[in-house]
């Protein structure tokens, strides 16, 4: 849509005047993402394990 509209093509890019703003998004979203797989990463890893003992189904992934 933006060949349809007047001006520079960069003002339909949602840049918000930065050219690298796409580029901050995506390293804040892998930090976020880092930050929270460190500290919920392990009780995540344990649920399902903890399920096979609580229903007695040793087909789920064991460690």
């Amino acid at each position: 849509m933006t060949g349809l509209q007047p001006g520079s093509p960069r003002q339909g890019l949602a840049t918000q005047g930065d050219a690298w703003d796409t580029q901050w998004d995506m390293f804040r979203a892998l930090i976020g993402a880092t930050v929270s797989v460190l500290p919920l990463g392990r009780p995540h890893d344990q649920v399902p394990s903890a399920l096979a003992e609580r229903q007695g189904d040793h087909c789920v992934a064991s460690r």
